[in-house]
């Protein structure tokens, strides 16, 4: 009976630790690719958001972001804005995003950042946006932004 109080005492200690890794963080032995400092704008049903964070890749091989998908939208998009020759800024799908070994990439206002279209509820500030993002090499990373 001691025995199986162990085993089982063992497996919660063993599980609640493995689950206590930050959701924004997956890790491959000593390697790490991470999402930080992320938010979504608030917006409307309907309308358009955009998420930002940026991504560290403290990876020793290159990897690529190569889609991104949501519960806000079934339409989730990486856009990047550019200077057009008018002096205007413009905005344009990229589609994927390189992430070079050992670097940090910032998506942010006026930069790189995840296009939200027509999202199906209002983005509120307070709440919370689910995101899974898949990489190339590193695989699916699911992660909660916070809208504000």
């Amino acid at each position: 009976m001691k025995y199986s109080n162990f085993i089982f005492i063992y497996t919660i200690i063993f599980f609640s630790c493995t689950q206590s890794e930050s959701d924004n963080k997956k890790s491959t032995d000593s390697e790490t690719l991470s999402i930080e400092e992320g938010w979504v704008r608030p917006g409307n049903a309907g309308m358009m958001s955009a998420a930002y964070f940026t991504i560290h890749n403290n990876v020793s091989v290159d990897d690529t972001l190569q889609s991104i998908s949501s519960n806000a939208s079934s339409d989730i998009q990486i856009h990047e804005s550019y200077d057009q020759e008018d002096s205007m800024k413009g905005m344009r799908h990229i589609g994927i995003i390189p992430i070079p070994a050992n670097s940090t990439i910032e998506l942010k206002p006026g930069r790189m950042h995840v296009m939200i279209i027509q999202p199906s509820f209002d983005l509120i500030a307070g709440d919370s946006v689910s995101f899974t993002l898949e990489f190339s090499n590193f695989g699916k990373l699911e992660i909660d932004l916070p809208v504000r």
